[in-house]
């Protein structure tokens, strides 16, 4: 795993970071950012329309660190993206009609469940009223 020095962590912690996301990302954590990069090199474990869903553990690449940093965000909060895939179980992203990317952390399996099943509901019903 990729990790930040204690001194260097600390004095992120301090400052309270909270990446704002660069552009289509816009108010998203780094997680969102790393998962979309997942998504768009293929992996994808479930997709319901336009809904992407990963699951945890992801082991990250010094590529996945490096693309993050270049897209802004800081060194704290691509490592806690990173930590955050090991204790919960996944992710879902999606990309809305005017192309920013969103994303939600499923803590467990019974959240990753309701939400797809919630997700699958609603393209019926989009599919039905059409």
């Amino acid at each position: 795993m990729i990790s930040l020095s204690p001194r260097l962590k600390q004095e992120l912690q301090e400052t309270h970071c909270h990446c704002p996301g660069p552009g289509k990302f816009q108010g998203e954590p780094a997680s969102t950012f790393i998962a979309w990069d997942l998504v768009c090199r293929g992996f994808v474990d479930e997709e319901i329309d336009q809904y992407s869903f990963i699951r945890y553990p992801h082991a990250p690449t010094h590529e996945e660190y490096h693309d993050a940093r270049e897209a802004g965000y800081c060194g704290l909060c691509i490592e806690e993206a990173f930590e955050s895939s090991q204790f919960n179980y996944g992710v879902m992203v999606y990309e809305d009609d005017t192309g920013f990317i969103y994303g939600t952390i499923l803590a467990t399996r019974k959240e990753w469940d309701l939400l797809q099943n919630e997700l699958f509901r609603m393209v019926e019903y989009r599919k039905e009223e059409s």
